[in-house]
């Protein structure tokens, strides 16, 4: 089954799937340049938490302070931010913990500051390590919750979505107007087409504009009024071509290449 479409639904639809990609294409690319601005926000938080927490640590950990070092562990541990730390000696023998089970295997940490992060998780896994003296003397392993950004993505893709589809619905409507006001004029040509077909030689229609629409309105005109000349014109020579036949003093007929006789004027009756 073959199905056509009016020109001005193809009009439609093209304008419609052009839009469309394009529309696609843009969120695509603000979610590629939002993910690499979260990534990067990530990995700077990353490092101003690990610098902090070198700062306060050190100090604690190079005197052996384990009741500092445990408050400040818990001090620091947070839900929403530090979910859990870590620390180990030198020996990579357990100093304090905070939010984590203790013997309980620790996670990869993330790789060089500079690489990548990954959002899709709910924490990201690091470590830093302390020295004194150019001597390192511990490590601390600690989870951010990655919960905050994750929202943040998940809002800036549903707004993204929510303005291409408000774009999207604005841009059909205006395709729909603008392949109304092109086609328009194109469906009274037609209906004049075939009018002028049916035998209605005094068809005419209005030039409005002076695009293309207007000079094939005005070539339509042209041709109609030029028809209806060229009939008149016919028509009367055919007029003048039978009076001097039916008055003619010889005999007049026609005959076709088949030997069959169309027409005979009045003079062979006589005869």
């Amino acid at each position: 089954l073959r199905i056509t479409l009016s020109l001005r639904t193809r009009l439609l639809l093209a304008g419609v799937l052009v839009n469309a990609m394009m529309l696609a294409l843009l969120i695509a690319d603000g979610i590629s340049v939002m993910d690499k601005k979260l990534r990067e926000r990530a990995r700077i938080h990353l490092e101003e938490q690990k610098q902090l927490l070198n700062a306060a640590l050190s100090v604690p950990l190079a005197g052996r302070e384990h009741r500092a070092i445990i408050q400040i562990l818990e001090g620091v541990r947070s839900d929403s931010g530090i979910t859990y730390l870590v620390l180990l000696d030198h020996n990579e023998k357990l100093v304090a913990s905070a939010g984590w089970e203790e013997g309980a295997p620790l996670p990869q940490a993330a790789a060089s500051p500079g690489a990548p992060l990954s959002l899709q998780g709910e924490r990201i896994h690091t470590a830093v390590d302390f020295e004194s003296s150019g001597i390192r003397i511990g490590r601390l392993h600690f989870g951010i919750s990655t919960a905050f950004m994750r929202a943040a993505r998940a809002e800036l893709i549903r707004e993204s979505l929510a303005i291409g589809g408000f774009a999207l619905v604005l841009s059909v409507l205006s395709m729909v107007a603008l392949s109304y006001w092109l086609t328009r004029n194109l469906a009274q040509l037609t209906k004049a087409s075939e009018n002028l077909a049916a035998g209605d030689l005094n068809v005419r229609l209005p030039v409005e504009t002076r695009d293309e629409v207007g000079k094939l309105t005005y070539a339509f005109n042209t041709m109609a009024s030029t028809l209806q000349n060229r009939i008149k014109a016919l028509a009367e020579n055919e007029a003048k071509f039978s009076a001097i036949a039916d008055y003619s003093y010889d005999c007049e007929l026609w005959i076709s290449p088949e030997g069959k006789l169309i027409w005979i004027n009045p003079r062979v009756l006589d005869m």
